[in-house]
């Protein structure tokens, strides 16, 4: 009756052995997950940009375009972005006024990652359908425009901590709802991320 009790529990040592062993590696990987993006998380981020005329011309560029989504599916980003660009130009050596352009939008964007979340370097692709005006003011002409257009994006980000550096190319494909004002936003980009 003892060796039946003593190999009894030398078979529940062992199993608890085996079950403590698994769970190292499921440990392991809830630890590893605390890096990468959670689902249905919040994302936040933002592409910013300036410019300087050069030659003849004087004058530059500024633009911001904030944006605020969720992540679906860990790589997937569906959210709202919005854009302001505010121009101004003028010849140096001209008394003329300067030309004033302001072009405002805003509009879904869909983002994909095209590696886990926990990777330094990812590359990714958004496609953005916005909706917007375009305003411009010299002293011979003033117009107001509106406009819809769809741009794709492509590029690079890199995490450093829990925040990603994003940098890449926008190029606009619906050339023919696009006002030739607008048509510039083929654009390289420079942004910041963070996901919640």
């Amino acid at each position: 009756m003892s060796v039946h009790v003593k190999h009894l529990s030398m078979h529940k040592t062992a199993l608890l052995l085996i079950v403590l062993i698994c769970q190292v590696p499921f440990l392991q990987s809830q630890v590893n997950k605390l890096d990468s993006t959670n689902q249905f998380g919040l994302h936040l981020g933002g592409n910013f940009g300036a410019g300087f005329a050069t030659g003849t011309v004087g004058g530059g560029l500024l633009k911001v375009c904030p944006r605020i989504g969720v992540n679906y599916k860990e790589r997937f980003v569906l959210g709202i972005e919005s854009n302001s660009d505010y121009q101004i130009v003028y010849l140096k050596n001209s008394s003329i006024e300067p030309s004033l352009r302001l072009i405002k939008w805003v509009g879904p964007f869909v983002r994909y990652y095209f590696y886990p979340a926990h990777y330094k370097l990812n590359l990714m692709a958004s496609v953005n359908y916005v909706f917007g005006s375009a305003y411009k003011y010299s002293s011979e002409l003033k117009y107001r425009e509106t406009f819809n257009t769809a741009f794709l994006g492509l590029g690079f980000s890199y995490k450093v901590k829990h925040t990603q550096i994003e940098f890449g190319c926008r190029y606009t494909f619906l050339m023919n709802n696009t006002p030739i004002l607008v048509r510039w936003t083929n654009s390289i980009f420079l942004g910041v991320t963070r996901n919640f």
